[in-house]
């Protein structure tokens, strides 16, 4: 398999799963109140923003040269990762100021058995997807 339809097939999996990730964790957030599991749904938000513009990148930058692009369309790959940062800087931005909010209105939080497990299952699942981002690197690597 090529490295451009690996990406792709890692990018569509990785957009599934942290979208519900990010269902589950945010629920669960909101429900106990903890900013931190509501960041973290967001950030897990964010990887699946990020999958889906390594998506499209990787299908523009796989472009042939064209008579006004002679060395391709890699650029892509650049801009998608210039565009996630923004969004990550955003996003944390305004946690960081909910936070201070919170703090200083010394509102209270309920953990909770689901706030727990919603941890620890989001842990292993997010180290099966980089074991499998892993996985498919190597195989694109490995010589037949």
């Amino acid at each position: 398999m090529d490295r451009k339809k690996a990406q792709i097939i890692e990018g569509i999996v990785s957009v599934v799963v942290n979208a519900i990730l990010f269902g589950v964790k945010f629920w669960v957030g909101m429900v106990t109140g903890s900013i931190a599991l509501v960041a973290d749904a967001w950030h897990t938000m964010s990887d699946s923003l990020t999958s889906i513009f390594v998506v499209f990148a990787a299908k523009l930058a796989s472009k042939k040269p064209d008579k006004e692009h002679p060395f391709g369309h890699g650029r892509w790959e650049l801009i998608s990762a210039i565009i996630i940062a923004f969004i990550l800087v955003f996003i944390g931005f305004e946690f960081f100021t909910g936070s201070i909010e919170r703090f200083q209105n010394r509102e209270s939080v309920v953990y909770g058995t689901a706030a727990l497990v919603v941890t620890i299952v989001s842990i292993v699942i997010k180290e099966l997807l980089a074991q499998y981002g892993f996985t498919s690197d190597a195989k694109q690597t490995t010589p037949l």
